[in-house]
C-alpha cells in the first residue's frame, strides 16, 4: 500500500525535461573553503585573557661599578715605613761592649742608688756607692803619659780628671772592670757614656794589650 501511494505521488509531479543534445552541463556552485589539515580552530583569546597573561620581562642588569673604583688586580702602594729613631749603640766589632739596652738598664740601677744618698754627697761618694775605684799610678810610666784624647769622647778636661785619678795609659783604661767603669762614669758625672763611646774597646785597640774584663 505504501509503495502504491509513492507511485501515485510520483505520477502527479511534472517530468523534468531532458537537456538538448550538445548542451553544456551547468557549473557547480561555490563550495566553502576547507581549513588546512592539522590547523586547530582554536578561538582567539579575549582581551581579558590577554590582560591576565603575565608579560615576560628581561632579567635585571647588574649595577655598573663607579668610574673611580680601583680594579682588584691593582694593589695600593705600600705604606711608608716608620722612621727608626737614632740610637747610639756600642761597637759590635770589638769584644766587651754592652748593648744599648744593657747600658740603659745599668744607668737606671745607678740612678736608683744615687737617690738614696744625701743631697750634698761628693762625686767620689756617689762613685763609691755604685762601683769600684780603679787602681791608679802615682806617675806615668817612664815619665810620659799616653795621649788619652785619642780615645773618642775624652777631651782635655776629662783627660786631666783621669790623670788626677792616676790614669795615664791606654792599657789602664783597657783593663777596667764593670764596677770600675761604673765608678769612673759616675765620678765624671756621665754614667753610661763610657759604654756608649766604647772607651774600653778603643783603649784596647790603641794599646794592643789584654782583653778587658767584664766581671
Amino acid at each position: 500500500a505504501a509503495k502504491a501511494e509513492a507511485d501515485k505521488a510520483a505520477a502527479g509531479r511534472p517530468a523534468q525535461p531532458a537537456p538538448p543534445p550538445g548542451a553544456a552541463k551547468p557549473a557547480p556552485g561555490p563550495t566553502a573553503p576547507v581549513a588546512p589539515k592539522g590547523v586547530a580552530d582554536a578561538p582567539a583569546k579575549s582581551e581579558a585573557d590577554k590582560a591576565a597573561s603575565p608579560v615576560a620581562s628581561s632579567p635585571p642588569q647588574a649595577p655598573m661599578a663607579p668610574a673611580s673604583a680601583v680594579p682588584a688586580s691593582e694593589s695600593l702602594p705600600p705604606a711608608a715605613p716608620a722612621e727608626a729613631k737614632d740610637e747610639i749603640e756600642p761597637s759590635s766589632g770589638l769584644k766587651g761592649a754592652l748593648t744599648a739596652q744593657q747600658v740603659a738598664a745599668e744607668e737606671m740601677a745607678i740612678a736608683a742608688r744615687l737617690v738614696s744618698l744625701p743631697p750634698d754627697a761628693s762625686q767620689e761618694q756617689k762613685a763609691d756607692a755604685v762601683g769600684e775605684r780603679p787602681q791608679g799610678l802615682a806617675a806615668p810610666r817612664g815619665g810620659k803619659e799616653d795621649d788619652l784624647k785619642r780615645i773618642r769622647g775624652i777631651g782635655k778636661i776629662n783627660e786631666g780628671r783621669l790623670n788626677s785619678l792616676g790614669i795615664f795609659h791606654f792599657d789602664q783604661v783597657a783593663s777596667w772592670t764593670r764596677p770600675q767603669v761604673m765608678w769612673v762614669g759616675t765620678y765624671l758625672s756621665f754614667p753610661g757614656r763610657i759604654d756608649r763611646e766604647n772607651w774600653v774597646e778603643q783603649a784596647k785597640a790603641l794599646t794592643g794589650g789584654p782583653e778587658p774584663k767584664t766581671d
